[in-house]
């Protein structure tokens, strides 16, 4: 570029300027000074039972003791009767009507039957907390699904089920997952 066509682009910028910038300022960006408010809930949902005795029973390396305390945890869970619980926090949701729901101790408890003693495989779903929680929202007319989620321990280890299995001696391998959802 020459030193003549330098000082022409020059003073067509110059000129040019505040007609672009008066151009810019009449259509502002789209989404300029759009506030928006975004409702975040947060709960827990908690696990429905107290895990420390299974964790005793671990590290004291009797299996008896493990059965017991597991089959006692499972008894507390299905006594916390979570789809029951996940009807009030539906109704606490669609009062609040919130964006975002942060859920923490979004377990996911599953089962094999007859216990095979391998840890990860039990793929049987006794409570799904976020489909019981999203099937609840939704029977109340709202529409929310999970968008992301934090997996924490997996757990499985031998419990009985009911009493009339503990009754009969039949053991199942019972597994706990830990998650965090959005």
């Amino acid at each position: 570029m020459t030193r003549h066509q330098g000082k022409f682009a020059a003073s067509v910028l110059l000129a040019l300027g505040p007609f672009c910038a008066a151009a810019l300022a009449a259509s502002p960006h789209p989404k300029g000074n759009d506030a928006k408010t975004v409702t975040v809930m947060t709960r827990n949902l908690y696990l429905g039972a107290d895990v420390a005795p299974a964790v005793t029973a671990i590290l004291s390396g009797d299996p008896t003791a493990v059965v017991g305390a597991v089959s006692e945890i499972w008894a507390k869970v299905r006594f916390t009767d979570f789809p029951a619980r996940a009807d009030g926090i539906s109704r606490e949701i669609a009062a609040a009507q919130p964006d975002l729901i942060g859920l923490q101790e979004a377990e996911l408890w599953r089962s094999q039957t007859p216990a095979d003693f391998v840890a990860g495989n039990a793929s049987h779903v006794e409570y799904d907390f976020v489909e019981i929680l999203l099937h609840a929202l939704e029977a109340r007319g709202l529409h929310y699904s999970a968008v992301a989620q934090e997996h924490g321990f997996d757990i499985e280890l031998p419990g009985f089920l009911s009493q009339a299995d503990a009754d009969a001696g039949v053991l199942s391998d019972i597994r706990l997952t830990e998650r965090d959802v959005i």
